[in-house]
């Protein structure tokens, strides 16, 4: 599968410098709405010239409307919702349980992409979203890969989404098991600080290899998310600056591009970890 590299957008000019650095997909935040400070957002006027640009190159506009909603926002936020559907986004990205429902009863055009802030951490969850007509759920960053590839696995129906570059894991127990990888000098990246160790069979053979953290690479990241099933690599940095985003796409783009198949072992390995509670079902 040729997973889609998901950049930020901050300033709608920058619609044609990303997508050359290599971005299949971008996504901005409606202002005054979105999880993110309103200066790192977009106004309606913004959004429909960027939703033109990425109409001519071919590229869809992601729009987050994922910030807390009270009752007065809530509203506003439908109102943002079908506007900019008008203007032309491809998907709403949404947290609120209550504007997911409006979305998903009334858009008639864009997707409805399930934000990361929703908290999905179960396949029963996924199955509930995808039965309501969401396309995308952007997973939890406080989940395990044994857990990723089993909502995968389980709910193969969606699109799968995690944040691959400049997020903060967010979860509450500082556990998270992402083999994201550890800031490279050039400006944090997620971090995490566990390593994973296996073997390419079942006989231990074969010398173990090891994953995650400061040691992986982004093209060992990208073969591993591609074989559990992942489709959307997201950078996260809609507060970054425009330099920031540029080469992160493009190093994204790169590590994507060169991996032509997963590695066999990360396929093995991700293959046991689905057939360990699924042994009569194949996988995706």
């Amino acid at each position: 599968m040729v997973m889609e590299v998901l950049s930020p957008l901050r300033d709608p000019n920058d619609v044609e410098a990303l997508v050359a650095a290599g971005a299949d997909a971008l996504y901005c935040g409606l202002a005054g709405l979105s999880s993110r400070p309103r200066g790192a957002d977009l106004t309606l006027e913004e959004v429909a010239h960027a939703a033109d640009c990425c109409k001519e190159l071919k590229r869809p506009l992601y729009v987050a409307i994922n910030g807390c909603l009270d009752q007065e926002r809530l509203e506003r936020a439908k109102r943002g919702a079908l506007e900019a559907e008008r203007l032309g986004a491809s998907a709403l990205i949404v947290a609120d349980w209550g504007l997911s429902r409006f979305c998903l009863e009334h858009l008639t055009s864009a997707e409805v992409h399930i934000s990361t802030l929703a908290g999905v951490q179960n396949s029963a969850t996924a199955r509930l979203l995808h039965e309501l007509g969401a396309r995308r759920v952007v997973l939890s960053s406080n989940l395990t890969l044994t857990e990723i590839a089993e909502i995968v696995h389980a709910v193969p129906g969606l699109d799968y989404e995690i944040v691959a570059e400049g997020g903060v894991c967010f979860n509450d127990n500082r556990l998270c098991e992402l083999p994201h990888s550890a800031s490279d000098g050039a400006g944090y990246r997620v971090g995490c600080k566990r390593t994973y160790t296996y073997r390419a069979d079942d006989r231990g053979e074969t010398p173990a290899r090891t994953i995650g953290g400061s040691q992986a690479s982004a093209e060992r990241l990208v073969a591993l998310f591609s074989a559990m099933g992942v489709d959307s690599l997201k950078i996260e940095g809609r507060t970054r600056d425009r330099a920031w985003a540029l080469e992160s796409t493009a190093r994204l783009r790169r590590a994507v591009d060169e991996v032509q198949e997963p590695d066999p072992g990360l396929l093995h390995y991700v293959s046991r970890l689905r057939e360990a509670d699924y042994p009569d079902e194949g996988g995706r």
